[in-house]
């Protein structure tokens, strides 16, 4: 009996897993989409994904929680992020495909993780697109004087959460369904939605060309503002001791801001998503990807600056903070601009967030581990059209029944850990290829490789030394927060000596060399163990009511994996699939 549960044990763990293997780079330059894309567009694409709705509701956010000192949250946020991309942008100059952070952890980690990652990715590109739905609405709402909220009012029905300027809402109206609504503007989240479908059912093409004229627009008027902050900025907002100066709410509240700050910064991996679309993926990936993540981080920081110089921290409001600025200092126009800036950038921002997603489940459709229905395509247009339709539509519920403080954090807590995630990937990949390796090679003690091998072998050392280190990072982070004070036990001299001696059992690791790699991460390991460090220490600072509805949505989605995607994978029916070129090697 005993030996029977160990067998099925052994090929439970064996198929959860498995990782997709190639035969040859031409494979991975075939597909069924076409390739149109050219290193601007992606960069533009980039770009568009994460200048919009990131600055106009993270900003002040980020302000609250850290104060002035939040243009640090920002640069933080961006050298974690720019860490990560660096290792996509690996990934996506090897393995070109649709389905970005998911289509690499299943090439380097295994199928189940893989699986769990493009769940995540799916749920926080959703959720992003409703924030957008969100606060454009509430914008268009603004700029036309609230005519839409206040005819919902009078004649469909008062409703939940009212704003300040209300009218006269005797007349009884509809209850019902509408009562449970966000916001009375919510309304027009439908009409937003069937615009940006529209938008993303054209050829990618025409998709990326509205995407790169609304980022275009967005750009110029970001620098108008920034240029508005510093002449019109004061700096006793920075200096003010009354309201607790620059660092007013300290280190903790500057890592906090930080973590939040990664919902502006999420959106590079639609560079990655765009690779089985790019003209010249080699070349395109990675200098599209760095370009896109100095012009987002410079832009970020210097626009949370001005916000910080033009209103004191205090007095910032969440909901309309860079007009009610620029209203403050006297300046009444910027406020048209600040309007369109955002319009603009929002709908770029919604339409390469849909066109994400859609990519990401096409790809894990291909795969069979979801319904192959997500995976259909337009013959007209070469677009998955239904997943198009079926993602949309989830994201205006979402939109009209949510708002968007509890969206954000699930936000971050998706995104750090598709992160972290692809980090361990690639880390796995650049010492193990592409291959299942038995041995353990190191640069150096070759004659003590025989016996290491008996007990461990490349993949476990790899990821027990990664285990080490996220968890060192934790405790790190615990310390910064001062939730562990434990000076015997909780030294973080020890914690930092712990995962410097993990590191360097990385570093001993001899790579695996990659004839068809143009471009690779540098400083392996170093670099994507700081940018481990970084991941950690930040989805540790989320509230705990995040990590509870985190674990929700796992659970979900390791019950679909297991009674769907687990028999129905394309690597369980075809028991064959093609191995690398470094297996034969």
């Amino acid at each position: 009996m005993s030996t029977a549960v160990s067998t099925r044990l052994q090929r439970l763990a064996s198929r959860i897993s498995r990782r997709k293997m190639i035969s040859e780079m031409d494979d991975l330059l075939q597909t069924r989409l076409k390739r149109s894309l050219s290193t601007f567009d992606i960069t533009l694409l980039g770009i568009g994904h994460m200048i919009g709705s990131g600055i106009y509701v993270i900003s002040p956010e980020a302000a609250r929680k850290a104060g002035p000192a939040c243009v640090i949250s920002y640069v933080i946020a961006g050298i974690a992020s720019m860490l990560a991309a660096l290792a996509y942008a690996e990934f996506a100059v090897r393995f070109p495909r649709a389905g970005s952070s998911y289509s690499y952890v299943y090439f380097s980690v295994g199928e189940f993780v893989a699986f769990i990652v493009g769940w995540n990715v799916l749920l926080e590109n959703t959720l992003a697109l409703s924030i957008v739905a969100q606060t454009c609405g509430a914008y268009i709402d603004s700029i036309t004087n609230y005519v839409v909220s206040n005819f919902v009012r009078e004649n469909v029905g008062r409703l939940v959460a009212m704003p300040a300027h209300s009218v006269n809402t005797s007349r009884s109206g509809i209850t019902g369904l509408v009562t449970y609504l966000n916001t009375e503007h919510q309304f027009l989240v439908l009409v937003l939605m069937a615009v940006f479908v529209v938008i993303v059912l054209l050829k990618a093409s025409r998709t990326l060309l509205v995407g790169n004229v609304l980022c275009g627009l967005s750009i110029c008027l970001l620098i108008i503002i920034i240029g508005i902050g510093i002449f019109k900025g004061n700096f006793y907002n920075w200096t003010n001791s009354n309201t607790g100066g620059f660092l007013a709410r300290g280190w903790q509240g500057v890592f906090k801001a930080a973590s939040i700050c990664f919902f502006s910064y999420g959106g590079f991996d639609a560079i990655s998503a765009a690779a089985e679309e790019a003209k010249d993926p080699r070349r395109s990936m990675p200098i599209a990807t760095i370009i896109a993540m100095l012009i987002v981080t410079m832009l970020y920081t210097a626009v949370a600056g001005c916000l910080t110089l033009l209103r004191n921290w205090t007095q910032i409001r969440m909901t309309d903070g860079f007009p009610e600025a620029m209203n403050y200092n006297g300046i009444y126009w910027a406020q048209y601009i600040i309007t369109a800036g955002a319009l603009c950038g929002m709908t770029a921002v919604a339409v390469v967030t849909l066109y994400t997603v859609v990519r990401i489940s096409f790809s894990m459709a291909e795969d069979g581990l979801i319904c192959p229905l997500f995976a259909k395509i337009s013959k007209r247009s070469q677009v998955p059209q239904y997943s198009t339709l079926m993602f949309a539509g989830f994201s205006a519920l979402v939109a009209m029944f949510f708002n968007t403080d509890t969206t954000v954090d699930m936000l971050s807590i998706g995104t750090l850990t598709a992160y972290m995630m692809v980090t361990c990937g690639l880390i796995s990949n650049r010492f193990t290829g592409t291959s299942n390796l038995s041995a353990l090679r190191l640069r150096y003690f070759r004659r003590f490789e025989s016996h290491l091998s008996i007990i461990f072998n490349q993949r476990t050392y790899i990821f027990s030394n990664l285990i080490i280190i996220i968890l060192t990072s934790f405790g790190m982070s615990f310390f910064i927060q001062g939730l562990w004070t434990d000076s015997t036990y909780g030294s973080p001299i020890l914690l930092s000596l712990l995962l410097v001696t993990s590191t360097i059992l990385l570093a001993v690791l001899q790579e695996v060399p990659d004839p068809y790699q143009s471009y690779k991460m540098p400083l392996m390991p170093w670099l994507a163990v700081v940018s481990l460090v970084f991941d950690s220490v930040l989805i540790s600072t989320l509230p705990s009511v995040t990590w509870i509805r985190f674990l929700v949505w796992l659970t979900i989605g390791t019950i679909l994996y297991a009674t769907y995607g687990l028999r129905h994978s394309k690597l369980e029916m075809n028991k064959d699939y093609p191995i690398s070129a470094n297996e034969t090697s």
